[in-house]
């Protein structure tokens, strides 16, 4: 009788263990950023989100996507030079390439500042969209 105590304890656990990690999945977010947030890192992890970048953007951005899915929209006149890195996922570029494993890099001919956009992404989902 101990022992199918134990055995069941041990699938309580298991089970809450599987639903902590997996509860913030479909809740996703989203977040517009701007000049001042240049030099920062976005993450994702085990969760959905919806990164827009403003006009005014420029500088170096990093955004990490694990176990999760990630969508970053950028003006389509937005001088952008993106360097990504992907393993066990997929990036899809506004140009319609994508990489599943490997690097993809992309720079657009737009005029003024450049925006440094580097992703990294491992077991996820990250789309990067040109905006009218």
């Amino acid at each position: 009788m101990l022992s199918k105590l134990r055995g069941t304890l041990h699938i309580i656990i298991i089970i809450f263990g599987i639903s902590v990690l997996f509860s913030s999945f479909g809740s996703g977010s989203s977040t517009t950023l701007n000049n001042s947030s240049s030099g920062s890192k976005q993450t994702v992890a085990f969760s959905e989100r919806t990164i827009y970048i403003s006009d005014d953007m420029t500088g170096n951005l990093n955004l990490e996507c694990a176990f999760g899915s990630m969508t970053v929209y950028i003006p389509k006149n937005k001088n952008v030079s993106i360097t990504s890195s992907c393993a066990f996922g997929s990036i899809n570029m506004p140009n319609g390439n994508s990489v599943s494993f490997g690097t993809i890099n992309e720079t657009s001919n737009a005029v003024g500042d450049i925006l440094n956009l580097k992703i990294d992404c491992a077991f996820g989902s990250v789309d990067i969209k040109y905006t009218n």
